[in-house]
């Protein structure tokens, strides 16, 4: 399985959790100059920014991990984007982080959700 198709993986799974936990995804994939936003969710009236993280060990630390300062700023700036393509003003955001861990035992997935993991500041 190629880079992608582990990402892919990883975005239906996470999907699936979402679901599971009421949340609406309204959008996949959104590219922007800044970087991508894997999904966009929204609970109750709050849009959500979430970022997928996916390893199949934790030899190299545990997947949310791999999310840097860097790529917190490029999530934050590809989210103002959408806000302003999608002219949506005056309402909560939030960025969540959903990291799985692949279990080679049973073939399952652990999953962690970090809600709210950085305040959304302009």
């Amino acid at each position: 399985m190629n880079k992608r198709d582990i990402g892919k993986l990883g975005e239906n799974i996470a999907v699936k959790f979402f679901e599971d936990h009421n949340i609406e995804i309204i959008d996949k994939n959104y590219f922007t100059k800044f970087g991508e936003i894997d999904l966009i969710g929204i609970e109750n009236k709050t849009i959500i920014f979430i970022e997928v993280k996916l390893r199949y060990s934790n030899s190299f630390g545990v997947p949310y991990e791999a999310v840097t300062e860097l790529k917190l700023d490029r999530l934050r700036k590809s989210a103002l984007c959408y806000l302003a393509d999608k002219e949506i003003s005056d309402t909560d955001c939030r960025f969540d982080i959903v990291s799985l861990l692949y279990s080679p035992t049973d073939g399952s997935f652990k999953v962690d959700w970090l809600k709210d993991w950085v305040f959304f500041d302009e």
